[in-house]
């Protein structure tokens, strides 16, 4: 055994030479890797290492992948290195030691490589007893859906030109001001005669960031008009239907979209590191904070240069941490905390800087909660200790359905079953999803919601029968708060008289947040009368909704600008004619208020076909975990 150890160590050390050897030339030849082409370099690179110690060419590609999805092999420096079994040619299960304290470790399947990060002593224990199972190894998180995400931040619409319809009606909510719109409209009229266009004429409009970059209608068979954004100025071609795609390809998309590095592994962990934690100061900017740190300006440029097309810098705010690192006290790179699961880092490569989004690496419990109420649901759920995040989202996922005043009495169970996230060294980092809910109102009435992850990756929750329980509206646009006034005649707190009452008042504590009720466009977003501070939203030709009495309008909410279903519009307060915080909360339809508890609203979704399966096989496996915790 001790022969075997010392010819190893003494193979893994000549391989440790040649490793570095091989990757410092590539580093002396390429001095800017921002593009995906030098990323694939650094891939055949390491394919070729591995090909050196007996895989084939395709295992040799598929495992230098999987490893580049798990953290970027141009970032492997002089203390990393390879962790090999003695029958690696056999075997095709080998480790990689990133920096002394992580370790990434691959193990051939089939056709593919399966990917877990672990620490290093973890990884040579593993790889030295290739006995063990590395799936009921603890210590480690397996890798899922590992994958080079593209940033896209496109977004095509269709319209159709209806009677009464215009250029400005269809296209003035993409538009920040009636300056911008006129000098769409003019460029677009060179190319246009904008008063004859037909009804039932199809166009394109092309947004970045929900302000309209590009537009294109067909004017004839074969021929289109095209206006597009270029440095702030919009310019007008016509152009060959056959040659528009090509042309917004070279003008528009290929400039807006970037690609998005990650790494499930820090950057910043190597133990030769020197990390500083600072507190952003109320009015100071980060160039401003890495001056204090004496770092040269041309540096300081170069890093927020490069992070600035991936990351907006103002989203940092005073009392936020920065992460400044240094080795041998020379400035490499930052690193900033953007919520328990992800950071943003910058670092050094050369004589420029890459940008990586930091997503750890987590492993998940599922957690049974069980509430009865006795009070009110907020102060049972902290008897039961439920995490104040899961709390929000099992408000906001049953604000859909439930009638949190009239639906919910005493002995009203409600059962959740949710996740916590771990690293692999078992330290909880955050509480993840809500996997399964169910509502017991009375022995008649209950209601069941599944968690499952949709084609495109997101999160999505239905009832049992693949309906989903999202609404176009949602019921209740505000949590924790109590149904203070229904709809209907009573008599007014300030006037003195009987008055119809339009809409439901929700008594809350100033600084509520209040959500969108559904998908829609702000009308309107200022002060209002008797109503204060106001917001109207429409959500489409026939349903409107209103939200009055406001402290507060959130920031970047004016007319015009379009908002998601539970995006954070504005906040209670006491504004205008009222006697205390309060919501006052209107729908209406056809411009009319309608009582919102008689408003059945459908569905945005209901599955079927393939995804129904797929939902259902997801459904059983829930089930199943509710009656093992059960048992």
């Amino acid at each position: 055994m001790k022969k075997f150890k010392k010819s190893k160590n003494k193979f893994f050390n000549t391989l440790k030479i040649l490793f570095l050897s091989y990757f410092v030339v590539f580093f002396l030849c390429t001095q800017d890797n921002s593009d995906l082409k030098n990323q694939n370099q650094y891939i055949n690179d390491f394919s070729e290492v591995l090909k050196g110690i007996g895989f084939s060419e395709e295992e040799a590609k598929k495992a230098s992948y999987a490893i580049s999805f798990v953290y970027p092999i141009e970032m492997l420096k002089n203390n990393s290195y390879l962790l090999l079994p003695s029958k690696i040619y056999k075997d095709k299960t080998f480790a990689v030691n990133v920096n002394d304290r992580d370790a990434i470790i691959l193990k051939k399947n089939k056709n593919d490589f399966s990917a877990f990060v672990s620490s290093t002593k973890i990884a040579s224990e593993i790889v030295g007893n290739l006995n063990t199972s590395i799936d009921e190894k603890s210590g480690i998180v397996k890798i899922k859906n590992y994958s080079r995400k593209v940033n896209k931040n496109l977004e095509i619409l269709n319209i159709i030109f209806k009677e009464g319809d215009n250029i400005s009606s269809l296209t003035n909510s993409f538009f920040s001001n009636k300056k911008s719109l006129r000098k769409f409209t003019s460029s677009l009229s060179k190319g246009l005669n904008l008063s004859k266009i037909k009804v039932g004429s199809k166009a394109k409009i092309i947004l970045r960031k929900k302000k309209l970059v590009a537009f294109y209608i067909n004017i004839t068979a074969k021929d289109a008009v095209v206006t597009y954004k270029s440095n702030n100025v919009f310019r007008t071609e016509k152009l060959k239907k056959s040659d528009v795609k090509n042309f917004l390809n070279k003008k528009i998309i290929s400039e807006n979209q970037n690609y998005k590095e990650f790494t499930r592994i820090s950057l910043f962990n190597n133990p030769n590191y020197d990390v500083f934690k600072k507190i952003l100061k109320k009015g100071q900017s980060i160039y401003e904070l890495l001056d204090s740190y004496r770092v040269d300006s041309n540096e300081i440029n170069k890093v927020l240069n490069k992070i600035k097309p991936h990351f907006n810098l103002r989203q940092i705010k005073a009392g936020q941490s920065i992460e400044i690192i240094f080795i041998d006290k020379e400035f490499i790179g930052i690193s900033y905390e953007i919520n328990k699961l992800s950071k943003l880092q910058a670092i050094k490569i050369g004589n420029t800087y890459r940008v990586y989004f930091y997503e750890k690496a987590y492993k998940t419990k599922n957690i049974y909660s069980k509430i009865v109420i006795e009070s009110n649901l907020y102060m049972d759920s902290k008897k039961v200790n439920l995490p104040k995040k899961t709390f929000i989202e099992l408000v906001r996922l049953l604000s859909f359905s439930l009638d949190f005043q009239r639906d919910i009495r005493a002995k009203t169970t409600f059962i959740i079953l949710y996740e916590n996230l771990y690293d692999y060294e078992s330290n909880f980092i955050t509480t993840g999803k809500i996997v399964y809910s169910k509502v017991l109102i009375d022995n008649n009435k209950n209601m069941e919601v599944f968690h499952f992850t949709s084609t495109q990756g997101k999160d999505r929750y239905y009832d049992k029968n693949g309906k989903s329980v999202r609404k176009t509206l949602m019921k209740t646009p505000i949590d924790g708060a109590r149904l203070s006034s229904g709809f209907g005649t009573r008599r007014h707190p300030i006037l003195g008289y009987n008055k119809m009452h339009k809409g439901l008042d929700f008594a809350a504590k100033r600084g509520t947040p209040i959500y969108a009720a559904g998908d829609g466009v702000i009308e309107r977003a200022n002060y209002f009368g008797g109503y204060g501070k106001y917001i109207r939203i429409k959500h489409n030709l026939e349903y409107h909704t209103a939200y009055a009495h406001l402290s507060k309008i959130a920031k970047g909410i004016r007319k015009n600008v379009r908002v998601n279903q539970g995006q954070i519009i504005g906040y209670v307060g006491t504004s205008g004619r009222s006697t205390g915080p309060h919501l006052h909360y209107e729908v209406l339809y056809n411009r009319k208020q309608i009582n919102p508890y008689k408003l059945k609203m459908p569905e945005i979704e209901k599955l079927t076909d393939t995804k129904l399966q797929l939902f259902n096989i997801r459904k059983d496996e829930i089930k199943k975990m509710m009656n093992a915790i059960k048992n």
